[in-house]
């Protein structure tokens, strides 16, 4: 028998049932605390120069915070700033922000704990692979830290993408950067923080990388409430957890399924180490495609893992 390209056999199809039934309760788990924390917020809210945002669902779709209880922060480097630069959009023109090389900005996702290591790694690797500004979005102070937190974190993550809007005009605006030279790389909620940046840009920016989508929130959303293929150039997306907590369905201009898209090879569930092992893989692939220096690809990812992928 053959389940997305694969043979599996009676066991192996009785050790998924259980992970996966596993993983639901654990979703459902997330939901209800949701609930016993929702609370009902007003229509619209206003944040002066990032502009107004409207309400559009109830309780999953909340309102953001105010900005300085999101906290967004940004920090540079680049080949030539080898230690962290705060970056503010009142006053770019005082950076150390190099308008002559591409720039890459690194956005987290829900409780950012999981993976702030995994930033460093990239933007290291990123250095090495291409001069770059690299812009770390940390907005950890909205991202949440426990489950009840995450619908709060999916409305932050809008207010996130103005922030990262409103910077990049600041560039345009003092040193007439181009658009196309802009390349957004987003985890999980991060991938929609990128895609609202992007929207709010006009799909103008060259390219979004979108590492397993955040589900929660967004997989039956309108394309204007989540990432999709017209917030830039060239989207494309990595799908490692597309039964729980990554969107499932195609949303760039190509869409990778590594694995068949769900589970991941080292995730198996007798040493599972974490509810959220196949989901950061999407971190981990693409870290490891920048350390090969190439770009990721169903190509790449066979030769390297001897494994299914496919893409559309």
């Amino acid at each position: 028998m053959l389940l997305n390209n694969r043979p599996i056999t009676s066991l192996s199809d009785g050790m998924t049932t259980t992970c996966n039934m596993f993983k639901l309760m654990f979703y459902f788990l997330v939901l209800i605390c949701s609930l016993n924390n929702a609370e009902v917020y007003a229509i619209r809210k206003c944040y002066g120069e990032l502009g107004c945002f409207d309400s559009y669902g109830f309780p999953f779709n909340k309102l953001p915070s105010s900005r300085d209880e999101v906290g967004t922060k940004f920090t540079i480097q680049s080949r030539y700033i080898t230690e962290d630069e705060s970056l503010s959009a009142n006053d770019v023109s005082s950076s150390s922000f190099n308008s002559a090389i591409p720039t890459k900005f690194i956005i987290h996702g829900f409780d950012q704990s999981n993976w702030k290591d995994r930033v460093t790694e990239m933007r290291q690797l990123l250095l090495i692979e291409g001069n770059y500004n690299v812009i770390i979005v940390d907005w950890e102070e909205g991202a949440g830290e426990h489950f009840w937190d995450y619908y709060d974190a999916v409305g932050n993550s809008r207010i996130v993408g103005a922030e990262i809007d409103l910077l990049i005009n600041k560039f345009q605006s003092v040193y007439r950067i181009s658009l196309s030279s802009v390349h957004l790389i987003g985890f999980s909620l991060g991938a929609h923080v990128a895609g609202f940046a992007g929207d709010r840009l006009n799909g103008r920016i060259g390219r979004i990388t979108g590492l397993d989508p955040a589900k929660p929130g967004f997989e039956d959303e309108n394309i204007y409430r989540r990432l999709d293929h017209t917030d830039a150039a060239y989207v494309d997306i990595i799908h490692t957890d597309a039964n729980l907590w990554g969107i499932n369905h195609s949303v760039g201009d190509v869409d990778y399924y590594p694995s068949g898209g769900e589970d991941q090879p080292g995730c198996e569930w007798y040493r599972f180490p974490s509810i959220a092992c196949d989901h950061l893989k999407a971190l981990k692939y693409f870290i490891e495609s920048i350390e090969d220096q190439q770009q990721f690809s169903c190509e790449y990812y066979r030769e390297k893992y001897d494994d299914i992928c496919f893409e559309e």
